[in-house]
C-alpha cells in the first residue's frame, strides 16, 4: 500500500510529465519512420514517465511547497538554467531524429493533375484535369 501512496504522492508530476514523452515519441520517430510503438518500447516511456515525475516531485514540487514565499534571486536564476536546459535538450534531441528535408518541395504548389488545372476564375472541365469521363455523381439509392 506504501507504494501505491507514492504513486498518488507524484501523481500531479506524473500527468505533467506522461503526456510529453509519449506525444515527443508519437511525432519525432513514428512520424520520420512510420512504425507502432512496441510494447516494450511502451513500458519503457512509462518507467521514464514514473522516473522523472519523482524527480520533479523531489526536486521541484516539494522544495516549492516547503519554501519561503520570496523567491532569492539564486533559486530564479537555477530555474531559469534549468528551463532553458530542458529547452535545448528538447530542441537536440528533436533534430537528432529528423532527417533533413527539402521545404521547398514540400511547400510546392499543389496544381493537381496539371499546372494548365490552376483556378483561373472561371471553371472549365478541361480534359487534362479529369480522371474519368463519368461525372462522379453518387448513387446513394
Amino acid at each position: 500500500m506504501k507504494s501505491l501512496a507514492r504513486v498518488g504522492d507524484i501523481s500531479y508530476s506524473l500527468y505533467l510529465v506522461h503526456w510529453p514523452i509519449f506525444a515527443f515519441y508519437n511525432n519525432v520517430v513514428i512520424q520520420y519512420h512510420g512504425e507502432s510503438r512496441p510494447i516494450v518500447t511502451t513500458l519503457a516511456l512509462i518507467g521514464l514517465a514514473f522516473v522523472l515525475a519523482f524527480l520533479l516531485n523531489r526536486y521541484v514540487e516539494e522544495p516549492v511547497r516547503r519554501a519561503n514565499v520570496r523567491a532569492s534571486m539564486q533559486n530564479v536564476g537555477f530555474a531559469v538554467v534549468i528551463s532553458i536546459g530542458l529547452v535545448v535538450t528538447g530542441v537536440a534531441i528533436a533534430h537528432a531524429f529528423s532527417p533533413s528535408r527539402d521545404y521547398a518541395y514540400v511547400r510546392r504548389s499543389n496544381y493537381g493533375f496539371s499546372q494548365s488545372c490552376e483556378f483561373q476564375g472561371d471553371f472549365a472541365p478541361l480534359p487534362e484535369c479529369r480522371n474519368s469521363d463519368e461525372t462522379g455523381n453518387l448513387d446513394l439509392g
